[in-house]
């Protein structure tokens, strides 16, 4: 079987790989002078590496990419917090009745802006959830993220 000379690493361009590749099919038929030429273009110093037109197929097919639809995914726990409630059995009873999260804004002064109303969380018990000093400091989105992801644990049994 014939072997040629591949590109060396420092010159990985799309254009040089295929321009390569297809050199190494179909140098088969031409001359060795030839196939040189077509394969040598890119190479950098004297390292190269000899592979078989055969073998740089099997390259080809071995990195494909794996489908994502052979991935199991399995909920175990929910945990939310929401303006309908901090717990996911309150939320999803709520949304069954028609309750509604939307009102006035009451967290800060909104006069400045043209919208009054909004899905407000207006009171979460950080208490057995995450420690004072992080309720303290952390901004607002994250204890609420924080709180829901260990509810889910607790409702999932995992402690």
């Amino acid at each position: 079987m014939e072997t040629a000379s591949l590109a060396s690493p420092l010159c990985t361009s799309p254009a040089a790989n295929y321009r390569n590749y297809h050199a190494l099919k179909s140098s088969m038929l031409k001359s060795p002078k030839r196939h040189k030429k077509l394969t040598s273009r890119c190479n950098i110093g004297r390292k190269t590496m000899a592979v078989s037109a055969a073998q740089s197929e099997k390259e080809f097919v071995i990195t494909k990419k794996k489908e994502t639809g052979e991935r199991r995914i399995v909920v175990t726990g929910l945990g939310a917090v929401t303006p309908l409630g901090d717990d996911a059995h309150l939320f999803h009873t709520s949304l069954l009745e028609g309750v509604t999260g939307i009102s006035d804004i009451q967290g800060f002064d909104c006069s400045e802006f043209p919208t009054r109303i909004a899905a407000e969380i207006k009171s979460l018990s950080t208490d057995g959830w995450i420690s004072p000093k992080i309720a303290k400091k952390a901004d607002k989105y994250l204890i609420y993220a924080l709180v829901a992801g260990k509810k889910a644990l607790v409702d999932a049994g995992i402690t």
